[in-house]
């Protein structure tokens, strides 16, 4: 009896220890998955070797009841890199702040907007309505349009045309559109998107000055540019002529209407907009350069840049294109780049 007695007891305890060993081998491998903001990703695809669950509203995911032992953790979410990474699983468990990196075009849709930054003094293209204080112009009527395309709206950021690169490439903002020509230089700094408007340099000068009618006319005259602008890098090209670096094109234009310089050199559409309503400043001669603007986009993100490039075909092959213009600048265009 005596031995059946420690025999059960043996038993006992035997059953005891495989209850708490088999608990302890067995734990939770949970976590919660971020993008590079910091913000919680719902609905993200989470992969344990061959188990597999999605993260809730909050971003957070857990597998019970996981044994000790080696395993591969996955994380998956549209328009992101896949996560992975292998991880040991003990007893007690394991927890992992998983952050996930989007693409251009996945993190404009996950924010519901796609911001641009642009220099708003140049009217007719981008300039701060006066009664609203929003921007307005052809510039940002096709940003609203391009941005409805691809299911998002758009929100326009004010920015220093000579700084707006740099802002670009720091982040603030996700793309540039302020009549912005695209140049081999600046190409080596942004990507481009298709063109979206044929433009050149013109010369403007006061109305009563006879006397310019050229670019070769400016020998020793002081003529007014935008820094930052092909404008500028035309206007250095003439000999003997004196040039002045404005930082925005609207206190050039006042200052050749008041006679303080003698030309301006800058983009057709604004120079003509301008003399339009400012009679005292007249356009001369021909386009001396051929320039096409470009939206431009920070380098290695051609997701987002190749979304608006089929979002600017579409409006160029069905007519809205062309309905845009001709509200800005009362024709249709001569040619559609």
């Amino acid at each position: 009896m005596r031995g059946f007695t420690k025999v059960a007891a043996v038993l006992v305890v035997l059953v005891i220890l495989a209850i708490l060993t088999g608990c302890a081998s067995s734990g939770q491998v949970n976590g919660v998955v971020k993008d590079q903001s910091g913000v919680a990703i719902k609905g993200a695809t989470v992969y344990l070797n061959d188990l597999q669950t999605t993260t809730d509203a909050n971003g957070k995911f857990a597998f019970s009841n996981v044994k000790s032992g080696d395993y591969v953790l996955k994380v998956e979410a549209e328009g992101a890199t896949p996560y992975q990474e292998n991880i040991k699983v003990l007893g007690s468990g394991i927890s992992k702040e998983v952050t996930l990196r989007f693409n251009s075009l996945a993190r404009v849709k996950r924010a519901g907007v796609i911001v641009f930054g642009s220099d708003t003094t140049y009217a007719p293209f981008e300039w701060i309505d006066p009664k609203t204080g929003n921007a307005m112009g052809f510039d940002v009527d096709l940003a609203n349009l391009l941005a409805s395309k691809i299911g998002v709206k758009a929100q326009i950021v004010t920015a220093d045309f000579s700084g707006i690169i740099p802002a670009l490439q720091t982040g603030k903002f996700d793309a540039i559109i302020s009549a912005m020509t695209i140049t081999d230089e600046r190409k080596k700094e942004v990507d481009f998107s298709d063109p979206y408007y044929n433009s050149g340099q013109i010369l403007a000068v006061q109305s009563s000055n006879n006397s310019i009618t050229k670019p070769e006319d400016l020998v020793g005259k002081t003529v007014g540019v935008q820094t930052g602008t092909t404008g500028e890098e035309a206007a250095k090209k003439i000999n003997g002529a004196i040039v002045k670096s404005y930082p925005d094109i609207q206190l050039a234009l006042s200052d050749l209407e008041i006679g303080r310089i003698d030309a301006v050199i800058n983009d057709l559409p604004v120079s003509l907009y301008y003399a339009k309503t400012h009679p005292k400043v007249k356009i001369v001669g021909s386009l001396f350069t051929t320039e096409q603007y470009g939206i431009a986009f920070r380098k290695d993100e051609p997701e987002l840049r190749d979304a608006i490039n089929n979002a600017l075909k579409e409006i160029k092959a069905n007519g809205e294109y062309t309905t845009l213009y001709k509200k800005w600048f009362g024709t249709a265009p001569q040619s559609i780049p």
